[in-house]
């Protein structure tokens, strides 16, 4: 982690540290960390942090931020397959069984 860090503090605008810090501190259960840090890689263009929030908010029940940052992840994206699986976890949750 202390790599990416590092980058950071040369660079603030380095999204793929930004990324790559976000990821190890999400899999380190460090979710407000991770997401300030998976905010600021998808504000600077790296669209697949947009799934690792949406997997942030649904762990903390806040299911639109979820639903919101799932929907932003576009169909050729990698993740494409886990947002739209998440945007169904959100609609099961809340009881719409038959959108999904």
């Amino acid at each position: 982690m202390e790599c990416y860090r590092e980058s950071i503090s040369h660079s603030t605008g380095h999204a793929g540290a930004h990324y790559q810090l976000g990821l190890m501190l999400l899999r380190s259960a460090d979710f407000s960390n991770a997401e300030e840090h998976l905010q600021r890689a998808a504000s600077l263009g790296i669209s697949s942090a947009h799934y690792y929030l949406g997997l942030i908010y649904f762990y903390n029940d806040r299911l639109l931020d979820a639903q919101n940052h799932y929907q932003k992840i576009s169909l050729d994206d990698p993740l494409a397959v886990a947002a739209i699986c998440g945007l169904s976890r959100i609609a099961l949750r809340e009881g719409r069984w038959a959108e999904h």
